[in-house]
């Protein structure tokens, strides 16, 4: 009785409530465990955290928009409120110029000028590794295991104390910001925030010298002295003459998994090591300055031998002069990371898919709220055609546009009481003010496992829902980021696709491991795209996947274990 008494207050703690003792004997026979997504995994808060707005989001409503009773009635439909990250302020205002600062037009102009001469200043300075070491050492401190905290805030401008004064960090707060200080005089504050410029630069870099694009969030907070470091480096930025432990150590406290670690060691792949910063001396590639999988087959193809530097510090030099650290020769001692390196060597695709995926998580550890700006179609050498917050298939800006869908959803989601729903709603009031003024939707119907769909008076019905099966590759795109993508359509005509993400739950990979250890058989299982749920899936350890189900299918799966030898049982949220 002591011992039911005891585990049944526990269990009430973390939110289980336990009617019966017997429910405790049957627990003890339970062997495979169906998990849900969205609430269990994950904290069941998503965001939107990008739009795309498809061609004709305004044009293809001209009875909308012209009929003299309709605008009559909804005249304030066309607010008109910037997406804009908050940095931005006043500046985004169409048409102002300081001739003093050279800071003129509107935020779309400022943001393809900014990374035109990020880019700039990658060709000409040669460059692009030491931005990616930029970013990485501001972001690379958090940590969510023994030590906490951490995240990226350009804490390291600050010399008289913390992160800038770490000697992981030689070489960053006087080469790399003296690199940066032209464009940081140009667009800090007015554009764009120090920690976000860090982080864009970063994003530049890595494709101008060829890797894959990176999806960049805005929203970071900067530091406003050095007491907003972390307390060490130690703990939280690896060290190159360490082993396969110190790398688990080091990464796992951060959310990566020993694939992410192997792909975000392929930054390695450019740039070098200088002996008066790290103690080791020498390039890993033969071409330092192009971002490929050069990384990986150098590693595998050459033979390395031992030496010390002039500063003591073990390395492994090639017949070519490359080298390589304890850290990276580590990569092929354990089969668990030694499988990716030859992945990586093999196919260059699976690499950069796999980088941009940790690379992001990298950067995004331990912030919240961001907003997307995505650099992809742009190519080498010329600006960005992307814009702050709103998206269209042909890199057009509009307002109109945004106002239409964010009053769309705020009606056809205003009942709903899904998380998914919440933040639609949410998202459509941030675009759209007068929301408040609106009437409830007729015709309100919501569909298990496809979505809602609702008649607005003189308007027709509108459905926010799956998106249909000849979307766009954006879809593909942010579901491999983890992110459920719903569409937008008004009479059957798809108006915009919109990507949520959920964070994962704090602990869910350490109690997914856990239970995998007790020898549960684990199954996620949600109505999801098949490529998000294998996405949040990876994330957490989880091998068995069925994604797309309808709430009987659910039902079905855990009839299924049980029938299978197992008893089913559904993760307490």
């Amino acid at each position: 009785p002591t011992a039911v008494m005891v585990a049944t207050g526990l269990a009430a703690k973390h939110g289980c409530l336990v009617k019966d003792s017997v429910v405790w004997e049957k627990v003890a026979a339970l062997k495979c465990c169906v998990l849900d997504k969205t609430g269990t995994i994950t904290k069941g808060q998503p965001e939107v955290v990008e739009v795309l707005l498809l061609p004709g989001t305004t044009t293809e409503l001209p009875m909308l928009l012209a009929s003299p009773s309709f605008f009559g009635r909804f005249a304030w439909l066309l607010s008109l409120v910037s997406l804009a990250w908050p940095a931005l302020g006043d500046a985004a205002t169409e048409g102002q110029c300081d001739a003093a600062t050279g800071k003129c037009g509107s935020m779309a102009e400022s943001y393809d000028a900014l990374v035109k001469d990020l880019e700039e200043l990658v060709r000409t300075k040669h460059c692009g590794p030491i931005l990616i070491r930029l970013s990485w050492h501001d972001a690379g401190v958090f940590s969510n295991g023994k030590l906490k905290g951490g995240y990226s805030n350009a804490a390291m401008r600050f010399t008289d104390a913390g992160e800038g004064t770490f000697g992981a960090n030689a070489g960053l707060p006087d080469v790399a910001l003296g690199l940066l200080k032209p464009i940081t005089e140009k667009y800090v504050p007015s554009v764009i925030g120090h920690a976000d410029l860090w982080t864009l630069a970063a994003n530049v870099a890595i494709k101008e010298m060829g890797g894959p694009v990176i999806k960049t969030r805005f929203g970071r907070t900067d530091a406003k002295s050095s007491a907003e470091s972390v307390e060490s480096q130690v703990g939280r930025l690896p060290d190159g003459d360490k082993e396969l432990d110190h790398l688990r150590e080091i990464f796992h406290p951060k959310g990566f998994d020993d694939r992410d670690i192997v792909a975000l060691s392929g930054a390695h792949t450019v740039g070098k090591c200088h002996i008066g910063r790290s103690g080791f001396d020498g390039a890993w590639t033969e071409e330092p300055l192009k971002f490929d999988n050069s990384y990986f087959k150098e590693m595998l193809q050459k033979e390395y031998k031992e030496e010390k530097t002039e500063k003591g510090n073990p390395q492994f030099k090639s017949g070519s002069g490359t080298i390589m650290l304890t850290s990276d020769l580590a990569l092929l001692k354990d089969p668990a990371f030694r499988q990716h390196v030859e992945a990586y060597a093999k196919d260059q695709e699976v690499f950069f898919k796999d980088f941009a995926t940790a690379w992001i998580k990298l950067q995004e550890n331990g912030v919240a709220g961001l907003q997307a700006v995505s650099l992809e179609g742009v190519t080498p050498s010329r600006s960005s055609s992307a814009r702050l917050g709103r998206f269209s298939e042909t890199g057009e800006e509009s307002a109109e546009g945004s106002a239409v869908v964010g009053w769309l959803l705020c009606a056809v989601e205003s009942i709903s009481e899904h998380p998914l729903a919440k933040a639609l709603q949410h998202w459509g009031q941030s675009v759209f003010k007068d929301a408040k003024q609106l009437k409830p939707p007729e015709a309100f119907e919501h569909q298990p496992g496809q979505g809602v769909r609702c008649l607005i008076p003189g308007l027709g019905h509108v459905t926010a829902g799956r998106p249909p099966l000849d979307s766009p590759p954006w879809v593909e795109r942010q579901q491999a980021q983890g992110c459920v993508v719903v569409a937008l359509s008004l009479a059957d005509q798809l108006l915009a696709l919109l990507a949520l993400k959920d964070e994962l739950q704090e602990g869910a990979a350490e109690a997914v491991r856990g239970l995998q250890c007790r020898g549960f058989d684990l199954w996620l299982c949600t109505g999801d795209a098949q490529t998000t749920a294998n996405t949040v899936a990876r994330s957490v350890g989880i091998n068995h996947v069925r994604a797309s189900c309808m709430p009987e299918q659910k039902v079905a799966l855990v009839q299924d274990r049980s029938t299978a030898g197992a008893h089913g049982r559904r993760w307490p949220k």
